[in-house]
């Protein structure tokens, strides 16, 4: 019986640890996709003009490099919690990423207010930017997931 008792205490000591950790991690996550949200902001507002199209490139170049930073975010919690390797957990990301910037294209290609207003190149920023906090959303809806199951 001591021996059952020494094993479960054990078992709930090396539990508890294991807890402590997963949290710790979560919070880093968090941390890192905070730390990505905030360099994008800030990027994203050291073009003053940026509707006119004088920095579409510099707001692109923004948008993709939040998208990476918010993909290394997710790619390291695919990998230890979903048990995906870094290459599928890419490849999910990817797909997901595609998938989120071509609705919200046709979405603002086929608006009415594009229609009238001819919109020209800003759709495909409209889009970006779009995707860019969709895949905040969704990253951040990872972390919450993981954290509610533990």
């Amino acid at each position: 019986m001591k021996k059952f008792a020494f094993i479960l205490a054990a078992l709930l000591a090396l539990s508890a640890n294991a807890f402590a950790n997963t949290e710790d991690e979560l919070k880093l996550s968090e941390q890192k996709l905070n730390e990505c949200d905030n360099t994008f902001q800030a990027e994203d507002k050291s073009c003053p003009d940026k509707w006119s199209m004088r920095c579409y490139d510099k707001l692109m170049e923004t948008n993709k490099k939040a998208q990476k930073c918010y993909k290394q975010v997710a790619v390291d919690l695919f990998e230890k919690y979903y048990g995906l390797s870094k290459k599928e957990a890419e490849e999910h990301f990817d797909a997901y990423n595609k998938f989120i910037y071509e609705e919200y294209l046709f979405v603002f290609n086929n608006t009415s207010y594009c229609k009238k207003n001819n919109c020209g190149i800003s759709v495909y920023l409209y889009s970006e930017y779009a995707a860019t906090y969709m895949l905040y959303l969704y990253v951040y809806k990872i972390i919450g997931s993981i954290s509610a199951r533990i």
